[in-house]
């Protein structure tokens, strides 16, 4: 399948390793979500936050999850381009689990 056929479905996923303030993080996600909801982050912990990103002038299902050292941004794709999905925050959840490890003790 090509990235813009009309039966693609996919996700984009970005990630950081770091030092952050989940709560500043929550705070900016939700100024900049339509319609943000915190949801449940999952056995990682830390917060996560669902929501529809407009920048590109379509609403894009989008979830956010934050610790103090991860950061991970998942955006839902259908023909090419961002589109609303109503399972983003399951989808996250999977690729959370396949991406970030738990610190080491």
């Amino acid at each position: 399948k090509t990235f813009a056929a009309s039966s693609y479905k996919g996700i984009v996923f970005i990630g950081y390793n770091g030092t952050f303030n989940p709560k500043a993080v929550i705070k900016i996600e939700e100024a900049n979500l339509v319609t943000p909801r915190v949801v449940k982050a999952g056995p990682h912990g830390g917060d996560m936050i669902c929501g529809y990103n407009t920048s590109t002038g379509r609403d894009a299902s989008e979830c956010v999850w934050i610790t103090k050292s991860t950061l991970g941004i998942v955006e839902y794709i259908k023909h090419g381009a961002p589109a609303k999905n109503s399972g983003t925050s399951a989808y996250t959840l999977k690729v959370r689990a396949a991406v970030e490890a738990p610190p080491r003790s």
